[in-house]
């Protein structure tokens, strides 16, 4: 089976088809330019294979194929309406499976822990609780589930669309007017409580498992740089700010040592142990973007 993640430093610029270009000139610089004193962060790349994988769940890659085949071209109106009901699909998609079903699991079993991918749930207190690596927790509000089906709707030419997860209430209204055919049942949606990133206002919105694992992500990324602040400041290294991913200090002339500041904020928690993790650095009298 092919690999769903390439290390960094095992790619080069002749995979170029399996992890894309950005991906590959990684590959190339740490290989290529660490000896010259280039110093490029490790990471991973996510294949086109596990890309490919995704598409073939819940049969997402022929229903794609047959949008595309039946789409004009030359209409840059539908092109337009095809590329944004495809990139629902997607969304709607659930990715990772087991991070919906810990959470599904949770929402329906209040104050039963369910655990996926190291992260654990529960819901207590009118809030789901995601507890991550580090022992921290995301809280959703009000968490609840809700029944949902594949649909095709009524297009404004008599046609019908392809199937998309809908909710069932919804989609039973509009069945009784004719607008929407029901086709099946799917896995229940989760929603949750929370402030629109655009409106600014508390609204309910749906939590897919896209959105779980990114979160999950984030959060954990935010935790060691967290960890690697604290090492810093112990160790001497005032912090006055810090910038998503970067740590920002101000020291005396001639304290410290680059790349001992690397060191420690790359040092690992316990609960991220064995994990892959570097950083770049400078050192300069004014701040400036590296």
């Amino acid at each position: 089976m092919e690999p769903l993640v390439i290390p960094f430093e095992k790619l080069r610029m002749n995979d170029v088809e399996q992890v894309g270009g950005k991906n590959s000139s990684l590959g190339e610089m740490i290989s290529q330019l660490a000896d010259s004193g280039v110093r490029v962060p490790g990471g991973f790349a996510t294949t086109a294979f596990a890309f490919r994988q995704f598409l073939l769940h819940n049969g997402l890659q022929a229903r794609i194929q047959a949008k595309l085949d039946a789409l004009d071209v030359e209409d840059v109106r539908a092109l337009a309406e095809a590329g944004a009901q495809i990139r629902q699909w997607v969304v709607d998609t659930p990715l990772p499976a087991d991070l919906e079903a810990a959470v599904r699991e949770a929402v329906e079993n209040p104050g039963t822990v369910a655990a996926a991918s190291m992260v654990s749930y529960i819901v207590r207190h009118g809030f789901l609780w995601a507890r991550l690596p580090s022992g921290r927790c995301l809280a959703y509000g009000a968490p609840r589930l809700s029944a949902q089906v594949w649909a095709e709707v009524k297009l404004p030419d008599g046609t019908w669309s392809d199937a998309e997860v809908m909710d069932r209430a919804q989609a039973e209204r509009l069945e009784l007017r004719g607008e929407v055919r029901i086709q099946g049942d799917t896995s229940p949606g989760i929603s949750v409580m929370g402030v629109n990133s655009v409106t600014k206002k508390w609204t309910r919105s749906k939590l897919y498992g896209g959105l779980i694992a990114e979160n999950n992500t984030q959060a954990t990324a935010r935790d060691l740089l967290v960890n690697g602040m604290w090492k810093a400041e112990r160790a001497g290294y005032e912090i006055i700010a810090h910038v998503y991913d970067e740590i920002i200090c101000e020291v005396p002339q001639g304290f410290g040592d680059l790349a001992e500041f690397e060191r420690l904020i790359c040092e690992l928690p316990e609960w991220a142990a064995g994990m892959p993790l570097t950083a770049g650095g400078w050192r300069g009298k004014r701040y400036r973007k590296d």
